[in-house]
């Protein structure tokens, strides 16, 4: 990763590999910017790296996310796939990388830990997500395969997760709350969707007609 600065404007991208899609997606982001206007690095776990080979017109650096199986695991049972100590030690690896490339913007692909490390290096964020988790659209959030499924069956057991969702929303929150006190930032509250988009800018990565938003702020794009 090249660390001496140049007329072009840096760009850092974390992608966190705990799916494909939060991986590809910054490597297509990384492809678009042209390389006479901008330095680009994405930041990646190694485990996807023989499906984008090493020729890439921008440069790479390692990052650890937490192993897939744990991801899924997480949400499979229902509990939050980051733990205080998993976020903590994300703000410090993040602070690293952060410092040495010294970004003009980051930009993340589901780096949670990122709404904090940015703020603490004074660096500019944009989060990547998915237009169904922005607090300005109205999805039906469908029950996942949960346990509860298969005791109650799908009808009953949408009616029950609706009525949980918000509390389940809330302790998928808790994780990052108590880390931002940690570093002497304030809470995002209890809404999951605040979590997800809490940076400077927000681009959604679908097309409007397929997740409509409604009164998007001047930085949700």
């Amino acid at each position: 990763m090249s660390i001496r600065r140049t007329s072009r404007k840096r760009v850092l991208i974390f992608a966190e590999a705990v799916t494909l899609a939060h991986v590809a997606r910054p490597h297509v982001l990384a492809g678009l910017l042209p390389s006479a206007a901008y330095e680009v690095c994405v930041a990646r776990d190694e485990r996807y790296e023989r499906l984008f080979g090493s020729r890439l017109a921008y440069g790479t650096t390692r990052i650890h996310s937490i192993p897939t199986e744990q991801f899924l695991r997480a949400l499979e049972d229902g509990q939050p796939v980051y733990q205080p100590d998993s976020l903590r030690g994300y703000v410090e690896e993040d602070l690293q990388v952060i410092g040495k490339f010294d970004p003009d913007l980051v930009i993340g692909d589901f780096r949670l830990s990122l709404s904090i490390s940015c703020r603490l290096a004074g660096k500019p964020y944009v989060s990547l997500a998915n237009a169904y988790w922005s607090p300005y659209a109205r999805p039906r959030y469908r029950v996942p395969e949960l346990p509860i499924v298969k005791w109650m069956g799908y009808r009953l057991g949408q009616t029950a997760f609706d009525l949980i969702r918000p509390l389940a929303f809330a302790m998928h929150c808790r994780p990052l709350n108590v880390v931002r006190r940690k570093y002497g930032l304030p809470s995002l509250g209890h809404d999951l969707r605040q979590v997800y988009t809490d940076a400077d800018h927000v681009f959604y990565a679908d097309l409007p007609e397929l997740v409509p938003t409604y009164g998007l702020p001047a930085n949700h794009h």
